[in-house]
């Protein structure tokens, strides 16, 4: 049983499961919100810690683990939990999330604290797959140590800050450049407008602004610079202390979204620390369109039944991806377009030139054996004559079985394509586009 099935089970015992989930959560009051979260932060710090031995693991920042930021709402947290799944299937052996239950803040009315709970557990259910098969696991969000060890923490943590202030100055100034912060009255919000590559969607809102930084109905520049390094390089900061424990310790890989990130891992100065933007998933899924329509169950399940095959391509996946930077969205799609598409269409005239022998050659035995039966019955054999040709040739079930083959061979990989490294991608799109044409058909 994977260990996070005892996270599961406790949702499961909270009642928070099927189509009763949305309705406790509806009628829970903040007391009771903030306990529930108090003790599901206990279950996942009390889970088995994995022990799992591989360059292929990653710790994903909040927004790919599926939190509240950049954007709030349920949908958009899933759709970044599912691009976190995606790089998961097709490329990583473990991947490190955050736990969601520790933004739970006393300050917060009930109402956000209901939605909250709400979309943390649609994107938990919406991963589980994935925490089935043993390839998620979610960071707990406090660590038991020692004194001793307690103190390498905080001494790490303090060289960190010290080494990220001067970063965040400067990268805060590049951000506030790009924004438009204005104050809404009627909702006592600010407006933050910018590129969608610095603002979900665009604009966002934040709030409610204290009195105190608002004047006459404008912002006070003191509030914007604060907003913009609590909020922008704030996020990427908490991700990084996060994470560093098992990136310094564990030998994890970082997994981002985000290319402030790099700015400030970079700036933290440690080489050891490799890092990996999640567009590896996406490329894949640029290059590949039916793997963003596969069901993440059906995908793991493939992975798993295919597991040699995975291995290989994963593998041989690493290689194309040798010497790229794995921090820069461009250089990962050339990269994969250069080392993948050409592989796949090798892959699909191998196929089709093999079935095509294949087939040819197996239809000829069939009308060979009809040929003779077909004779037979011009030359005016009896029935009992008739049954004897055919039991010469195997009897019925043979000349069906016959027919049988030609189907299973056109079905069928042949071994020069099942033997390219590229095989198991290639038998993931393959497979897909025929459920695809079964079901329209």
């Amino acid at each position: 049983m994977a260990e996070s099935n005892l996270l599961f089970e406790f949702l499961r015992d909270c009642g928070l499961t099927g189509k009763r989930g949305p309705k406790i959560v509806r009628s829970l009051r903040k007391t009771e919100l903030l306990d529930f979260a108090h003790t599901a932060q206990h279950v996942i710090a009390s889970l088995p810690k994995p022990v799992i031995q591989s360059p292929y693991r990653f710790a994903a920042n909040s927004s790919l683990s599926g939190g509240a930021w950049p954007c709030a709402e349920p949908i958009c947290r899933v759709k970044q939990a599912d691009k976190l799944a995606r790089f998961a299937s097709l490329y990583a052996d473990h991947v490190l999330i955050r736990d969601p239950f520790e933004y739970y803040r006393k300050g917060a009315d009930v109402r956000r604290l209901r939605e909250r709970l709400y979309a943390d557990l649609a994107v938990l259910y919406y991963l589980k797959p994935l925490f089935d098969a043993g390839l998620l696991s979610i960071a707990p969000s406090y660590l038991h140590l020692c004194q001793e060890h307690l103190k390498e923490v905080r001494d790490r943590g303090a060289l960190i800050q010290g080494r990220l202030e001067e970063a965040i100055n400067s990268i805060s100034s590049e951000v506030r450049e790009q924004l438009s912060i204005s104050y809404v009255r009627r909702t006592r919000c600010a407006q933050v407008t910018g590129p969608e590559s610095v603002v979900a969607h665009g604009t966002m809102f934040w709030g409610p602004v204290p009195r105190k930084d608002v004047n006459n109905g404008v912002l006070s520049e003191g509030f914007a610079q604060q907003f913009i390094e609590h909020t922008f390089a704030g996020r990427s900061v908490d991700d990084i202390y996060a994470h560093d424990w098992h990136m310094q310790n564990d030998g994890y890989n970082y997994l981002t979204d985000r290319p402030l990130d790099s700015r400030l891992i970079q700036a933290i100065n440690e080489p050891q620390v490799r890092m990996a933007n999640d567009a590896l998933a996406e490329e894949l899924e640029h290059l590949v369109p039916v793997l963003e329509g596969i069901n993440l169950a059906d995908l793991v399940k493939f992975r798993r039944n295919e597991g040699e095959a995975f291995q290989v391509y994963r593998d041989q996946l690493a290689n194309v991806l040798r010497g790229v930077d794995l921090t820069d969205p461009k250089a990962i799609k050339v990269a994969l377009n250069d080392g993948i598409i050409p592989e796949l269409h090798k892959l699909d005239l191998a196929a089709r030139n093999a079935h095509k022998m294949t087939t040819t050659s197996l239809r000829h035995d069939v009308v060979i054996n009809a040929g003779i039966i077909t004779v037979g019955v011009f030359l005016g054999l009896v029935q009992p004559a008739l049954g004897a040709i055919i039991s010469a040739l195997g009897g019925v079930s043979a000349i069906k079985d016959a027919a049988k083959t030609i189907a299973q061979a056109q079905e069928s990989e042949p071994p020069i394509v099942r033997e390219n490294s590229f095989f198991f991608l290639w038998k993931l799109r393959k497979d897909y586009k025929d459920e695809v044409s079964a079901r329209a058909g």
